[in-house]
């Protein structure tokens, strides 16, 4: 599967950082890499948002981010278009 055919799955996290590090290290992984990300979004200043879903305003949406690999010592900046047609339920 190319990236351009996968999907995220993101949940949130209800316990504290490190202790979710060494539960998945006791099921047999390793950290291979680790990295921050700081994202600025940037929408039209003629977007009436109060009228829109979330869906609708990150569709218009440009997206910059700041990414600092702390394994390889390493920062990119990245444009990004939330350019995605999705349907009633849900699917992209």
């Amino acid at each position: 599967m190319s990236l351009k055919e996968s999907n995220e799955i993101t949940v949130k996290i209800k316990m504290e950082l490190n202790s979710f590090y060494k539960l998945l290290e006791s099921k047999g992984y390793i950290i291979n890499n680790k990295f921050s990300m700081n994202d600025t979004y940037f929408i039209p200043t003629n977007l009436e948002i109060n009228r829109m879903t979330s869906r609708e305003i990150l569709s218009k949406a440009i997206l910059v981010r700041d990414i600092i690999n702390e394994t390889k010592n390493r920062r990119d900046q990245k444009i990004t278009f939330k350019k995605k047609q999705i349907d009633n339920e849900g699917s992209v």
